[in-house]
């Protein structure tokens, strides 16, 4: 543009691209090779264009942590130098049925994908692809759905709407008023208006 340009970067070590993929692929032999320095690929550079705008903000972390592994996989099986097939992986249906229950009894709590992953011990990877698996969304969302649920509650209850974002884990009111329309069509004032008719 006319004021000038910028870039943003992130330097994963190959020790931690080897840590990552050991769970992507079969047979992994360390971190993935690149041949080429400047790749083209539109929908890889949206996505890293949505992982940056995402690290900027706070909290959020399984958000967060979802975005840049599945960035990082998608880079790797894309265009690593050789053609990776993702490895089956063991069955988890009871240890993703205990997180899940866990993000309902406590959605307020800013959890990482990392600490869910560890509750449950399986890597970050594994549970992230199970849990979608079983769940049909993947955590970060499973968790908003989870905060707006108790939310519905609390503003049954009569509770303040600026209290009830606090309380469900929402980082401020306008990120709590935007879920809620979102999913139930209405902002949560009219949904107070509305149980009040």
């Amino acid at each position: 543009v006319e004021s000038g340009w910028r870039y943003r970067a992130i330097y994963p070590t190959p020790e931690m691209l080897a840590e990552v993929s050991q769970d992507f692929f079969e047979n992994p032999h360390g971190a993935p090779w690149f041949p080429q320095a400047v790749i083209r690929d539109l929908g890889l550079a949206q996505q890293l264009c949505l992982l940056f705008d995402l690290l900027e903000q706070k909290d959020n972390f399984l958000l967060k942590e979802t975005m840049y592994l599945t960035t990082l996989a998608c880079l790797m099986k894309r265009h690593g130098k050789s053609n990776h097939t993702f490895c089956e992986l063991p069955e988890a249906y009871s240890k993703i049925l205990r997180v899940k229950e866990l993000l309902v009894e406590m959605p307020e709590t800013n959890f990482s994908l990392q600490d869910l992953a560890d509750m449950v011990g399986l890597s970050a990877w594994h549970f992230l692809r199970q849990f979608k698996k079983y769940v049909g969304l993947p955590p970060h969302a499973w968790l908003v759905q989870a905060r707006l649920q108790k939310a519905r509650q609390l503003l049954k209850q009569g509770d303040q709407i600026a209290m009830v974002a606090q309380q469900c884990g929402f980082s401020d009111q306008s990120h709590f008023n935007r879920h809620f329309k979102k999913a139930m069509g209405v902002t949560p004032t009219q949904y107070v208006v509305s149980l009040n008719i």
